[in-house]
């Protein structure tokens, strides 16, 4: 493959040219060769990767023993830069016990129940500290490398594993183990959080990529972020990062009637409301969705209280053969993570004099398990099909003669909005008939109900041996009139729901349809009023051009039959309408049915199996 050869000459490559432009030279490389040129100079020399091992991803460069480790799927290796043939390796897998548990938990076992290496640098002259996903239980250790190049020394400290949450992520998909997951800053604001200022806190609202394990499939959640304002970083460990940083998810929500939330979750614009405690503004948000079958916005109203109060909850801790995320139940070390240093709590003058296990919490336990719930659990405001979404807000308080009111500024772009696709159809009594609905979304999952005539309830479609539901649709097998009615079709997606198709099936009884194709020819008459006069007015729109299809022996196919309707339909419209004309056509009609019926055979006699 060359892939190690490859990077280090482009490595070298990117070094020459950045000498070259400190220099003030001009920045195009002297000599470029190509790969294919290299390989065919004879003077290169590769290293192809190992059978059993893969995702040569992390790397380290040590110039002082001219050696280049890195880190791949269980293996470490050490690369003499002159000879790249000359390396050791260390194996370091994982447990069978954690291998099964996460081939358990639905995980890929080639390619994420493994140990992906991720970290590896430099901890001091004679070690190196390195981390690995471990079958998504993260873990670290050190390595020793000796104290001069020619010890020739690369061995697993395999007495010192320590949890490595925090450090390397879970899934070897991602190459940090961020606190934040590809965020999108909305704003931030300074909020004090008592009478002390050195207790204020930074809280900025963002949305970002739900967790792992979170969320089922790709979702995106609002979230609102807490930093103390003289944080400093840690002294040892989290140095120049944050050490207070917390983050708690916002909901903006509607509850269904089929206990399916509505949920909000892209984030769009806050505004801070201030009131006569400048340490409790009301905080309204503008929400949208994220689902591909369903646009709406709405506005929620949240309380600082109750910010505080999830802040002040459970952190979210990681558990379980599922990895799932559960409250931490464990011992919150002191002072609790998330607080600010100062004399208000716990005495310390700075986050660099924060104790180790604090530091170490924090970093491994940086999310909440409680969400933050708007001011009456649901929106003040909520906007769905219509052509556009709210982007900003801005809230004015005006004074009226009842009172103070807030009033909402509101922007919004401009989107094209979805419809409700109807449709009619007719099956036979006992026969079978397909219901089709698939959403656009592949992600998307589709929900069913059926609605009786005349009724406002709506129940939800269960599977049996009567109907079967495939990826295209519903399958309804031996008719019965009680299945008339309406067939809703939603699709689900994150917690969205939109309707997307609504079928009104109507089913012929087949006495109706007996008496329709084997009737006398003398009380064709009779017997076609009484039964018009019985069925609703889609059955008889139904009935008529059902007639008139078997009673044309010239009509072999529904095809030539829907032509000459047409052709018929737009003569019609080209001749002038006249009461002599509509007279001779209303008789040629007569005729032809007569001569129809005369003519009929056998074949035409027999039921479709459905219509």
């Amino acid at each position: 493959m060359g892939w190690l050869t490859r990077i280090l000459f482009f490595w070298g490559v990117l070094l020459t040219a950045r000498a070259n432009y400190l220099n003030g030279k001009n920045n195009v490389p002297r000599l470029k060769l190509s790969y294919k040129e290299m390989l065919e100079s004879n003077n290169l020399v590769t290293f192809s990767g190992l059978a059993n091992s893969s995702s040569y991803h992390t790397f380290l460069l040590d110039e002082e023993r001219s050696r280049l480790y890195v880190g791949a799927k269980d293996h470490i290796f050490s690369f003499n830069l002159v000879n790249i043939k000359d390396y050791q390796k260390i194996v370091w897998p994982v447990s069978y016990t954690r291998r099964d548990e996460c081939k358990w938990a639905g995980k890929d076992l080639l390619k994420e129940c493994a140990n992906f290496i991720k970290v590896l640098k430099m901890y001091n002259q004679t070690h190196l500290y390195a981390c690995g996903t471990g079958a998504f239980h993260p873990i670290c250790t050190y390595i020793e490398i000796g104290h001069h190049p020619e010890d020739n020394i690369f061995k697993l400290e395999d007495s010192h594993f320590e949890n490595g949450r925090g450090k390397s992520p879970y899934d070897p998909k991602l190459l940090t183990a961020s606190l934040l997951i590809d965020p999108r800053f909305i704003s931030a604001h300074l909020i004090p959080e008592s009478d002390n200022p050195e207790d204020d806190k930074v809280y900025f609202f963002f949305r970002e990529n739900a967790i792992d394990g979170e969320h089922s499939g790709k979702a995106t959640h609002a979230r609102i972020g807490q930093i103390c304002k003289n944080d400093f970083g840690g002294h040892r460990s989290l140095v120049n990062k944050w050490t207070t940083f917390l983050k708690a998810r916002l909901i903006c929500s509607v509850p269904g009637p089929n206990g399916i939330d509505t949920h909000f979750d892209e984030l769009q614009d806050v505004f801070l409301m201030n009131s006569k405690d400048p340490k409790n503004p009301i905080v309204y948000g503008v929400f949208t969705t994220s689902s591909n079958i369903f646009k709406g916005s709405a506005v929620c109203m949240y309380s600082m209280s109750d910010v505080r109060r999830v802040f002040l909850g459970p952190y979210a801790h990681r558990d379980g053969p599922n990895y799932q995320w559960v409250p931490y139940q464990g011992r919150v070390p002191y002072p609790r993570p998330g607080t600010c240093p100062s004399k208000t709590f716990g005495g310390f003058d700075s986050t660099k004099d924060l104790p180790d296990d604090v530091i170490t919490f924090a970093r491994s336990h940086p999310a909440m398990y409680n969400p933050v719930f708007p001011i009456n659990n649901r929106p003040i405001m909520i906007k769905t099909d219509v052509n556009y979404q709210f982007t900003q807000i801005v809230v004015d308080r005006v004074d009226a003669e009842d009172g103070q009111y807030d009033v909402m500024f509101i922007g919004t772009d401009n989107h094209h909005g979805h419809s409700l696709e109807e449709r009619i159809i007719y099956g036979v009594e006992n026969s079978s008939t397909f219901l089709e609905c698939s959403p656009k979304s592949q992600r998307a999952l589709v929900y069913w109900q059926f609605q009786r005539r005349n009724e406002e309830r709506k129940e939800e479609i269960r599977v049996d041996e009567h109907i079967i539901r495939t990826e295209q649709g519903l399958l309804l097998r031996s008719l019965q009139r009680k299945d008339s009615g309406n067939y809703l079709c939603h699709a689900v997606e994150h917690g969205f729901m939109q309707t997307l198709l609504k079928v009104t099936l109507e089913v012929i009884d087949t006495e109706h349809l007996e008496e329709l194709l084997h009737k006398d020819d003398d009380g064709d008459g009779s017997k076609t009023k009484e039964m018009s006069n019985s069925m609703t007015p889609n059955q008889k729109v139904w009935y008529r051009d059902f007639m008139q299809l078997i009673n044309h022996p010239n009509l072999n196919t529904m095809d030539e039959f829907c032509e000459q309707v047409w052709k018929r339909d737009r003569k019609q419209r080209r001749q002038r309408p006249g009461h002599s004309q509509g007279n001779s056509n209303k008789w040629k009609h007569l005729q032809e049915n007569k001569k129809g019926r005369n003519r009929r055979t056998h074949e035409f006699e027999r039921a479709p199996r459905s219509v």
